[in-house]
Order: structure tokens, then C-alpha cells, then sequence
């Protein structure tokens, strides 16, 4: 053998070796190197998507946050906007009625006084004493008074300028030129006697500024007086808006939320963050509030809208930023700013990126395990790939040991890889590129009970729960079909049929070329995990319960609170952390209470029970409070846990079933337990203050039979419609109850002293309440007609409660036995009383209709002597009553209505008489006044009826003069002047009776058709001694002849007295110094007198 030649093959070799080991390891470093710049730009290019998304997330997140804020702030104004208006709203309606009961309380004290002592006292002293009890009164903060003007438009009472007092200012006018006291005189006269009146007056304050003023005044009609009081309606506006203020310094929203007010100027109105910038203006406060301030006031001015500005924080100090809207509050130029602090936003924010920060460790471990399983698979691809090559170039002598060797080691891989699956806390599948399972590991089959015969070849849809969306399952193919990996919790359906929530991880196995082999899915068992979460939020949701909760440590010091605690106390979390439950004490209970209860606490580890508690705003509730001791394994209190309920609505109810113990459902009138409450006091009261009282005890006539044909229903109608009628019929001291079925009860109260005229009070009540029931009832539809029988038993200072009601029961058996509709007395002297009145009415109809009536007639005679005419007097003659007294039966003709047929008769005699004076030459200048009831005179056919009296009689019109009362002029003045218009222009006469005494307005006395005017008797008879009468006197002779009317006087008994009156200028007289009212046949008709 050449050793050369051995030496040479032996080199190359050698270098063969070499080459056949260096290029597997060259080529398997190439493939890594590639491999590994794939995945770092796979890492990378995942890295950056992921960032984006988090901060597109985060953008996306924030721009909604910005709008809900917007929409919150813009809900919550809208909400404060619409409180507002309702409260400005109210302030005519709430200065309306307070000045209603003003003067309802000045009426009552004017109409006690005139009672009291009018029968005792001449009518000036009577009016005086009126006059003084209201001067001093106050109210309205010492704004409100009482004043007093009569229809002409004097001044009576006027506590702001008493020397105005009996001065007649009918034309004074505000700086508007509004006449004030014609608006006053015009709202007096209205039908009902009251009404309003707007006009502006001096401010207290400020005596030579007017201001708008709202006024009510009420007619007292037994002098003619105005009886009315006022305030200053911009005093109500700020009552108004302070209300508003307490209002919207309540409300809190959000975290940071509350409402700022400011005037256009820039004057701070509320500043809850900072009370003391209130009253100041922008410009006194530090830069950072008043740059704020007035950029507020300028976008209030520009139409508001939604600002920025920086403001500092209640609790660092620090300007922070802030969100407000602003709008303007037009009625009272407030500049409102709903506000919030951003951090509220900006906690948002964070919280959103702390979940994604939170999320990161686990998506950059899930980017790690699938690199690192890539980099595996690369390897091992590459590592196989090297040994295929290698056994390539070894292949013609070693080929069968490098296949050994390397089907050795491929099976200890499969072998390794095989236990790392088997042994995997998380269950694997895998599935071929048709989405067939190709291998579920040891893990999976525990969890899901499946083997792996049972699932091989199936669609992991299979897996899917019964209420889990089919297209779920197909969107998270389709990732993973374009080579992504998906992560998210599923439910997966069990063997058994349970489910169970797992963490699933769906990733394509990429071969070398980038192509999908396989995929794979790694499942994580979360259904621990999510029923954790679940208890905890249920724990949480627990806590946010309607119930207010509160937590505090061992010590007593707050640590958490929830949402309904805010709701129930006003107060907010950063209001009470830290603090001690003291915060709540209202105050009403003494320190044993407290004691007691912490006791019980120490002792049993829990306390319950009722307690008044005082909310943020100061208001006082009762709660029902349960604490609960919290123990720790030791057995030591860690914390106490407190549960609190607003009971004020329960305690509301509670009320309201006591009501029902004292107050009849049906009706809502007070009940027998009730009224023998009342009437026990009632007693007792009268013998105190000597004023009597009485009861009327009412039983409706057949009501059983309504009950028995239309039904219960229509019985129930009648009752209410009864009771309503029943208290619109007494006053409201009065008390008005029902004891049952059809059984009333009214209790009078603070009758007079004299039982005769209380008697006499009683009656009357009792006949309005007979009148007013008597009226037809609509009972759903069908018209019904009930009356009543009543029986009234006056007070007895000796009787008993049950003694008082039998009597009167007793009294309304003798109405149902007198014939039913009617009313008796139990008091036989009382009884008798009213049956004198009931048959002096009866005779005084029968003396209508038998002619017992007869005229007397007074002179009436010219200032040189001459007799003019006469007025007609009617006079009764009763067979055996004898001569009745005018005074007895007139009244009583008014009451019943016979003044009708009375004033007829008086008309067509007069007329006769008239008639017959026409026919004789010497008396045919005579003229005849007959007086007409205003009763009479409001008949539709009035002016029909005395023309026919004149055609009937022959009488002629023009001697013929009708005399009017001035409470004619109370009502209707336009069809008083239509009817006497129609008389004059057939030559009628029309004098003004007792002028002087009653109501009467220039501006309506210059526009009736009247001929005289009548001086009233009562100026007359103290006409020399009375300053007051004669200045009374000589003011209406001297208006009479403005007016262009002449003026008798009447009453005139001494020479003095004519005298007296003629140098006035009265023109003609009456009275006994000219004679006593007499016949026809003895009047003197002729001559001087």
C-alpha cells in the first residue's frame, strides 16, 4: 500500500467529517438566527398593536366618560331649572293667602267688637274702639298694618300716617299714576265684598322710593269701612328665592357636584365649596376664584353653556380643573353654574387603565408561552432537519446507525412531550387544520369527563353550552384561521351535562413556511374563580342595598358608608369618614338613652330600635337603627356594622290611622269620640268666659228609603254632599260631626251671653243649615230632594257630655214628630221663644192678606214752613197684640221674604192715597216718599210693578219719590241705575234714604238719577253736641248741592235743631218738631206748620 496515498485519503477524510458535521450545525444556527428575528418581529409588531389598542381603548373610554358628564350636568340643571320655576310660581299664591288670613283675623276682632259692644256704646265710640285695637298690630316683619278707609275714600285708619286720618283722598295715586284708593274702594265692591288690588307704596325703609305692593280688603258692612292690609310683593320674591338658595345648597351629585350662584354683576349668591366668597363680589376675591368667577358671570351673560376653569380643590387646597354649565335664571338674573370637579373624570380614566395595566402580566405571559412554544417547535424542527442532513451525508455508512439513534431520540421527545401534556395543570386540545380534534391530554379528560376515544374527530363546537351563541364559536375560528390567537372564558359543556367556565387560548401551530399545521387550544378552570367574583359582587350589591349602611371600627370612628345612607342622611362619604356616628345626633334624646344602647351592644352584640336622627340639612327623622357587634376569632368586637331605615313615611301612616280613630272616613268630619272630646271642653269653656253654646243634633228625613231604591252608593253621595253643605253653613270654630247612619251633630260655640239671644243665634244657624239642605242634591246623575229635622239644646253649665247630646237628640224627635223639615228646641223657654217668632211670622202673613195693615204718614216741610208732601209709614194693628212695633215685624219681613208682598202693599196704598191728593186741587203739589227694600227692588219686574201700581191707581209719577237705602248700592250698581233711569224717565222721584250711615262712593253717587238726599236721624239728634254729627251734617248738605240735589233731614225735633241744619242750607225737614206720624185724614196739609 502506497503510504502516500493512505496519507492523502486519510486527510481528505478528514476534512470530509468535518464538513458533513460543520454544515448540519451551520445551517441549523441559520435556522434559528431566522426563526428567532421572526419571532422578536412577531413579539414586537404584537407589543405595538396591543399599546395602540390600550390607547385608542383608553381615548375611546374618556371621550364617553366627557359626554355622560355633560349629559349629568345638563340633567341636573334641567332639574334645578324646573325647581325653581315652580317655586317662583307659588309666591303670588302664598302672599295671596296670607293676607286673606290677615284680614280674616282684623274682621273677626272688628266683627267681636261690634257685637260686644254696639248695644252698649253710641256707634263713634264703638268705631273707635275698632280703630285702636288694629292700630298697633304688626306683622310681616313690622311691614304688615291694618288699615281702614270708608267708601268715599277717607281715610279711617292709617298707622303709617295718622295724620291722615279723616282726611278724603279718593283720587291718590302711586308713581305710575295708578289711583290707589279707587282700585281698593273697586276690589270692595265686588259681590262678594272682598278682593284685591295692585298698586306701589312708600318702602319702610326707604320713605321716598315706591315699591309694588299687593293689598286685600273685605267690606265690614256695619259702618261702610274697608277693612284691608298689604305687603310689598318683592319682600315675597326674596322669601321666594331664599327658599330656592336653602334648595339648591342641598343638592350634591356625583362625588364633587353641586350648584354655584351668582347676579350679573358678579356678586357670589351660594359658594358651597367656600360659604365665605358668599355676598362678595369677583373682584374682591383672590385671582385663581375671581378669574373663575367672573369667566362664570361672562359665559352666564353670553348665553351660557358648558366652561373650563380651575377652581381650588375643598380637600388639597390645590386648583384643580373643573367642567360647569352655566345658564342664566331670567326672573331673578341669577347666573346658575352646575359644577364638578375633572378627577372625577380623571379617577375614570384611571381605573379604566389600571384593568388594562392589570391585564398586561397575563397577555405577556400568554405572548411569551407561545413564543417560547414556537422557538420549541422551530428547534425541533430545526434540530430534525439537522439530523437529516446529517444522516444525508453519512449515508452510505452509517445510515442504519443514524436511524436507530435517531428514532431513539425522537421517541424519548415524544416521550417527554408526552408526560409534560399528561402532566399539565391546564387541560390541552388539538386539532388538524379541518378543525378535528386530534388529541385532548389526561387533563382535559378529567376535567371534562370525556375520553379521548369520545372526542377524537369531533368539532370542539361539540363542546359548546346549550345557551352559548353558535357564531361565538365561529368568530373565534376565524382568528384563528388567520393566524391569531384568541383569548376569553367560555362555558364548556361536561359529559355529565354541567358546565364549567374556562380561560380558553386558541392558537395555530405554524409549520417552517408559516403555514397552518394544527391548532392549539389550552383551557384554564375558572368556574372557582368567577363564583368568587360572583359572591364578591353579590357581597358588594349586598351593601348597596336600600337599607343605609354603615361600618365603623372598634373605637366608633366611620370607615365606609354606602349609597343609601347618602340617600336617607344627605350626608356623603366625605362627609362622615373619620367621623364618629355623633354626626347624626339630633338631640332629642338625653345621654341615659345612649347608654342604655351601647349597653345592649357591649352585652348581647346587638341593639335595634327607633331614634331620631338629624339629617345634612338639619331636618330631624326618626329611623329604625339595628348596630351589629363584628367579633374576630377571639371573640373581641373588630368592628360594628350599623343598618338604618327612614321610618318617617311608616310614622306618617301611624298618624294617619289616629286620625281615622277620631275622624269619619265617609265624610272626614269629626266622629262621636271626637265631638264628646270637643264638647267636654266646650263646657267647660262657657262657664269660664260666660258665653253659651249650643247643639244642633240633625237626622235627614227618609234616608232610609234612598238607601232602599237607589242604593248604599247613592246614599254615600248624600252623606258627603250633606257634610260639605253642613261646614259651609257654620263657621269654622264651629264644630260639624257625624255620629253614623244619617245622624249630625254641629256644635256652636261662643254664643252670646244672653240665652235669649243665643237662642235667637242658634235658630238662625239652625234655619240656614234647613234652607241649605233643603236644596236639591245631584246624586250621580239623578236629582234628589232630603230635608232635615234638628233639634237644638243650648248649653247647660251643669249637664254632662251624653246629657247635652240626649237632649238634643229628644229636641230633633219633637221635629220629627212636629211633622218632619223643621226645627225644635228641648228648652221650653227657649221653645217658646221660637215659637213666638213663628207666629208672629204666621199673623204678619195673615195681616198681609186681611188687611190688619194700615199707612201713617210724617209731614215733610220747606225751610219757610210750607208742607211739601209726606213719606208713607207702614203701620200693623193686630187684634190682639195690639199696635206691633215696626221694628219688630220689619226685620222679620226681611228674613222671611213676606217684605215682598209687605212693600207691594205699601206701594199700591201709597199710590191710592197719592191719587187721591192729585184730585184736589189744594193738595195736588204734594209728593209722596215711600221707602223701597232693597229685597224689593232687585226684582226682575220692579220697574213693571210700579208702573202698573201708577196705572192701576192713577197716581201721578211725577208726585211720586221713591226712597233707597245706600246697602242697595252693595251689589250690582249697574242695573240699579238701569232701573232707575227707566222709572225718572216717567217721571218718578228717587231719594237717598239714612245717607250718611251706609256704603256710598262719590263716583257711583254722582251717576245715579236721584232728586235728594236723606240726612239719617242719628246725625240729626246730637247734632248740637256732637262735633262729628254736625260736620257729617253739614258735609252732605254741601255734597247735595254740588251735586245739584236737594237735602231734607230727618229726625228734626227742636227749633235749635232746624236751625241749626237751615244755616247749612238743608232745604226741607221731618220729624216730630212738625208733627207725629198720623193718618191721612190728620195729617196737616195745608198752610205752615
Amino acid at each position: 500500500m502506497n503510504p502516500f496515498r493512505a496519507s492523502r485519503a486519510g486527510h481528505t477524510a478528514r476534512r470530509l467529517i468535518a464538513n458533513e458535521k460543520t454544515v448540519p450545525r451551520l445551517h441549523l444556527v441559520g435556522t434559528l438566527v431566522v426563526v428567532l428575528s421572526l419571532t422578536l418581529a412577531l413579539v414586537g409588531f404584537f407589543s405595538w398593536q396591543n399599546l395602540a389598542e390600550q390607547r385608542a381603548s383608553l381615548h375611546r373610554v374618556e371621550a364617553v366618560l366627557q359626554q355622560q358628564q355633560r349629559q349629568r350636568l345638563s340633567a341636573e340643571m334641567d332639574s334645578a331649572l324646573s325647581y325653581i320655576e315652580f317655586v317662583r310660581s307659588r309666591t303670588n299664591d302664598v302672599l295671596r293667602r296670607s293676607l286673606i288670613n290677615q284680614v280674616d283675623n282684623a274682621m273677626q276682632v272688628a266683627e267681636a267688637i261690634y257685637r260686644r259692644e254696639s248695644p252698649l256704646r253710641p256707634a263713634a265710640e264703638v268705631r273707635q274702639l275698632i280703630i285702636e285695637a288694629l292700630r298697633e298690630v304688626r306683622f310681616y316683619e313690622g311691614r304688615g298694618y291694618y288699615f281702614i278707609d270708608d267708601m268715599e275714600g277717607r281715610f279711617i285708619l292709617l298707622p303709617t300716617a295718622p295724620q291722615l286720618e279723616g282726611h278724603l283722598s279718593p283720587d291718590n295715586r302711586d308713581d305710575t299714576g295708578h289711583p290707589i284708593m279707587k282700585g281698593l274702594i273697586e276690589a270692595a265692591r265686588k259681590p262678594r265684598g272682598e278682593g284685591f288690588s295692585r298698586y306701589r307704596w312708600y318702602l319702610p325703609d326707604q320713605p321716598k322710593q315706591m315699591a309694588d305692593k299687593l293689598a286685600y280688603v273685605r267690606y265690614f258692612a256695619p259702618y261702610g269701612w274697608l277693612i284691608g292690609t298689604g305687603d310689598y310683593t318683592s319682600k315675597w320674591e326674596e322669601l321666594q328665592q331664599q327658599e330656592a338658595l336653602a334648595h339648591l345648597r342641598s343638592l350634591r351629585f356625583g362625588v364633587s357636584g353641586y350648584f354655584g350662584l351668582l347676579d350679573r354683576q358678579g356678586r357670589s349668591l351660594l359658594s358651597p365649596s367656600n360659604p365665605s366668597l358668599e355676598g362678595l363680589h369677583f373682584s374682591e376675591l383672590p385671582p385663581a376664584e375671581a378669574a373663575a368667577m367672573e369667566k362664570l358671570v361672562q359665559t352666564g351673560q353670553s348665553g351660557g353653556g358648558f366652561i373650563h376653569y380651575d377652581w381650588p380643590h375643598p380637600n388639597t387646597g390645590r386648583l384643580s380643573p373643573k367642567t360647569a354649565l352655566v345658564k342664566v335664571v331670567e326672573p331673578w338674573g341669577w347666573v346658575m353654574a352646575a359644577t364638578v370637579f375633572d378627577n372625577e373624570l380623571e379617577s375614570s380614566i384611571l381605573h379604566e387603565r389600571q384593568l388594562h395595566d392589570e391585564g398586561n402580566p397575563q397577555r405577556w405571559l400568554t405572548l411569551g408561552l407561545a413564543v417560547l412554544a414556537a422557538l420549541g417547535v422551530a428547534l425541533g424542527a430545526s434540530f430534525l432537519f439537522s439530523r437529516w442532513s446529517r444522516r444525508l451525508f453519512q449515508a452510505y455508512h452509517r445510515e442504519n446507525a443514524r436511524h436507530l439513534e435517531a428514532l431513539r431520540q425522537q421517541a424519548a421527545e415524544l416521550k417527554t412531550l408526552s408526560r409534560a401534556m399528561a402532566q399539565s395543570p391546564v387541560s390541552i386540545l388539538i386539532t388538524d387544520t379541518s378543525a378535528s380534534i386530534t388529541y385532548v391530554n389526561p387533563e382535559f379528560e378529567r376535567v371534562s369527563g370525556y375520553s379521548l376515544s369520545d372526542v377524537l374527530g369531533q368539532q370542539p363546537n361539540f363542546l359548546r353550552a346549550p345557551d352559548e351563541d353558535q357564531a361565538r364559536y365561529e368568530a373565534i375560528w376565524e382568528v384563528a384561521r388567520q393566524g391569531q390567537t384568541w383569548q376569553g372564558e367560555l362555558p364548556i359543556r361536561c359529559h355529565d351535562g354541567h358546565r364549567l367556565w374556562h380561560k380558553v387560548q386558541v392558537s395555530p401551530v405554524l409549520n417552517d413556511q408559516g403555514s397552518i399545521t394544527q391548532y392549539l387550544a389550552i383551557l384554564e378552570d375558572v368556574t372557582e374563580r368567577r363564583r368568587i367574583d360572583a359572591e364578591q359582587r353579590i357581597a358588594a350589591t349586598a351593601f348597596e342595598t336600600q337599607e343605609g349602611m354603615m361600618v365603623a371600627d372598634r373605637q366608633g370612628v366611620i370607615l365606609k358608608i354606602n349609597q343609601a345612607f347618602t340617600d336617607i342622611t344627605g350626608y356623603s362619604s366625605e362627609d362622615v369618614v373619620g367621623q364618629t356616628p355623633q354626626i347624626l345626633k339630633s338631640g332629642r334624646h338625653d345621654r341615659a338613652f345612649y347608654d342604655s344602647m351601647w349597653h345592649a351592644v357591649l352585652e348581647t352584640g346587638q341593639w335595634q330600635g327607633e331614634i331620631w336622627n338629624r339629617r345634612k340639612n338639619g331636618d330631624i327623622f326618626p329611623e329604625w337603627l339595628t348596630i351589629t357587634a363584628v367579633k374576630g376569632e377571639g371573640g373581641e368586637v373588630t368592628h360594628y356594622v350599623s343598618t338604618l331605615t327612614d321610618i318617617t313615611q311608616r310614622k306618617a301612616a301611624e298618624n294617619e290611622i289616629r286620625h281615622l280613630a277620631f275622624f269619619d272616613p265617609l265624610t272626614s268630619l269629626p266622629n262621636r269620640r271626637l265631638l264628646l272630646d270637643r264638647l267636654r271642653q266646650a263646657l267647660a269653656a262657657s262657664v269660664r268666659r260666660q258665653r253659651n253654646g249650643a247643639l244642633i243634633f240633625i237626622d235627614l228625613d227618609n234616608f232610609k228609603t234612598l238607601n232602599d231604591t237607589l242604593g248604599h252608593d247613592k246614599g254615600d253621595l248624600l252623606l258627603q254632599q250633606v257634610a260639605r253643605r253642613l261646614q259651609h253653613s257654620v263657621r269654622e270654630s264651629d264644630t260639624v260631626s257625624r255620629l253614623g247612619g244619617d245622624e249630625f251633630v254641629v256644635m256652636l260655640d261662643g254664643l252670646d251671653s244672653n240665652p235669649v239671644d243665643a237662642a235667637r243665634q242658634a235658630e238662625t244657624v239652625g234655619e240656614n243649615i234647613r234652607q241649605a239642605l233643603n236644596l236639591p242634591y245631584d246624586l250621580a246623575g239623578n236629582e234628589y230632594h232630603c230635608s232635615p229635622s234638628m233639634g237644638v239644646a243650648l248649653f247647660d253649665q251643669h249637664s254632662q257630655v251624653d246629657e247635652m247630646l240626649q237632649r238634643a237628640d229628644l229636641a230633633m224627635y219633637q221635629a220629627k214628630a212636629a211633622g218632619r223639615n223643621t226645627l225644635r228646641f228641648f228648652d221650653p223657654a227657649m221653645q217658646a221663644l221660637v215659637a213666638e217668632r213663628a207666629a208672629l211670622e204666621s199673623d204678619l202673613r195673615v195681616a198681609i192678606r186681611d188687611g190688619q195693615l194700615l199707612l201713617a204718614y210724617q209731614a215733610q216741610v220747606s225751610a219757610a214752613g210750607q208742607v211739601l208732601g209726606a213719606e208713607a209709614l207702614v203701620r200693623w194693628k193686630h187684634p190682639q197684640r195690639g199696635l206691633v212695633s215696626p221694628a219688630d215685624f220689619i226685620p222679620l219681613a226681611e228674613d222671611t221674604g213676606l217684605i215682598l208682598p209687605l212693600g207691594l202693599w205699601v206701594l199700591t196704598e201709597g199710590c191710592r192715597q197719592l191719587a187721591e191728593w192729585a184730585r184736589s186741587p189744594a193738595h195736588a203739589h204734594l209728593t209722596l216718599a215711600i221707602n223701597v227694600s232693597a229685597r224689593q227692588y232687585r226684582q226682575a219686574d220692579f220697574v213693571q210693578q210700579v208702573l202698573d201700581t201708577l196705572a192701576t191707581t192713577g197716581a201721578p209719577a211725577h208726585r211720586l219719590k221713591l226712597e233707597l237705602t245706600e246697602s242697595l248700592l252693595l251689589h250690582d250698581v249697574e242695573d240699579i241705575i238701569a232701573k232707575m233711569t227707566a222709572l225718572q224717565a216717567h217721571g218718578v222721584g228717587f231719594s237717598l234714604d239714612d245717607f250718611g250711615t251706609g256704603y256710598s262712593s262719590l263716583s257711583y253717587l254722582k251717576r245715579l238719577p236721584l232728586d235728594q238726599l236723606k240726612i239719617d236721624q242719628s246725625f240729626v239728634r246730637d247734632l248740637l253736641e256732637d262735633a262729628n254729627d254736625a260736620t257729617i251734617a253739614r258735609t252732605i248738605v254741601a255734597l247735595g248741592k254740588n251735586l245739584g240735589l236737594a237735602v231734607i233731614a230727618e229726625g228734626v225735633e227742636t227749633v235749635e235743631q232746624r236751625d241749626r241744619l237751615a244755616s247749612y242750607g238743608c232745604d226741607a225737614y221731618q220729624g216730630y218738631l212738625y208733627g207725629r206720624p198720623a193718618s191721612a185724614a190728620e195729617l196737616p196739609l195745608s198752610g205752615e206748620v
